[in-house]
């Protein structure tokens, strides 16, 4: 990061604490350059981890990009998950899966959409197995194997929704 032009901070995202290293949190950028319309503590909507940090604590990297705070999925306790980093590979590099999107729909409510090139029951009943040790024991886990995930206006699919806002926003 050029630390010449913009002071960056990585901030809890149920407030503007910052985040203990390795905890994800909202990227809020402060220009330097931009005199006419200064951009102040400007939430850009991106979820990160720290990196590396100066001695005087100066974030001079980050870590984990995990995507926008509206994709951000969150255990049955509260905790954000970083989805991407989080679904073993034996689900995720799956050569039967031709797409897939998850979406959280309530506090422990969740639906992860399959597209299969063949249905397999085992495989569905091993994913749920997988997401629960994930997510937390008591979530309400459904699958749906489907032909094809909808793709949006701007022709790409959206892979994970999160249409609980309660913890968003």
């Amino acid at each position: 990061m050029n630390r010449a032009n913009c002071f960056v901070e990585i901030l809890k995202i149920d407030s503007d604490e910052p985040v203990e290293k390795g905890e994800i949190g909202r990227v809020v950028v402060t220009d330097f350059s931009n005199y006419a319309m200064p951009m102040i503590r400007y939430d850009v909507g991106d979820l990160a981890s720290i990196g590396a940090v100066s001695s005087d604590g100066t974030i001079l990297s980050l870590e984990n990009l995990t995507g926008r705070k509206t994709d951000l999925i969150f255990k049955t306790n509260g905790e954000p998950l970083d989805l991407w980093n989080s679904i073993p590979s034996e689900i995720y590099n799956n050569s039967n899966i031709r797409q897939w999107q998850f979406i959280q729909n309530g506090e422990k409510s969740y639906l992860f959409r399959l597209c299969l090139y063949e249905e397999k029951p085992e495989f569905i009943k091993f994913t749920k197995i997988e997401l629960k040790k994930i997510l937390g024991d008591d979530a309400i886990i459904e699958v749906e194997c489907v032909n094809e995930i909808p793709v949006l206006s701007s022709g790409k699919r959206k892979v994970v929704i999160n249409n609980w806002t309660n913890k968003i926003d």
